[in-house]
């Protein structure tokens, strides 16, 4: 959920910072939707998950601390300081790239490989892009290199889950 978030919000400062709209991006686009969505999640983690001991992932802490550190980077980069969004958003990927390293190897989930490999060749690739299109590679790299990675654990996951109920009501 996280990581289409912050798709979404770097795509959208993206095409406002391409076609110079008047748009206070720090406010109606990243406040906003990271705000409101901290406040949905944690509604939903009251609501459902009262009572339960939730372990969250390293990847997850990690992804949770670069979107905080990207909005403070990204607040002083407004207007036309560029230099601090030039390295801001390398900087990122190459994090993200780091956490993917240092997830649990032992379950050999080849997607925490490709997911490490798509987030550091796009660090790289940053170096040699301008500032906006690295923003729009960002965006790009949080969808395919993070969201869809999940997804696609989760639905293995509920699959499995899945089996094993209907192979236990079979018995």
């Amino acid at each position: 959920f996280w990581a289409v978030l912050l798709g979404k919000c770097l795509a959208m400062e993206y095409l406002v910072r391409l076609y110079n709209a008047p748009v206070n991006t720090l406010f109606y686009i990243w406040f906003l939707s990271i705000g409101l969505a901290g406040i949905a999640t944690g509604v939903y983690f009251k609501l459902h998950l009262t009572g339960i001991r939730m372990r969250i992932s390293r990847s997850t802490i990690g992804l949770i601390i670069c979107a905080i550190l990207s909005l403070m980077l990204l607040a002083f980069s407004q207007d036309e300081n560029w230099i601090l969004l030039r390295g801001v958003t390398p900087l990122t990927a190459a994090t993200i790239g780091g956490i993917y390293l240092s997830l649990d190897w032992k379950n050999d989930i080849p997607l925490k490989r490709i997911s490490f490999a798509g987030w550091t060749l796009g660090a790289i690739y940053m170096l040699f892009i301008n500032t906006l299109n690295s923003l729009l590679l960002l965006s790009v790299l949080f969808i395919c290199f993070s969201a869809l990675p999940a997804f696609f654990i989760h639905f293995k996951k509920r699959k499995e889950i899945e089996d094993a109920l209907r192979a236990l009501n079979q018995n």
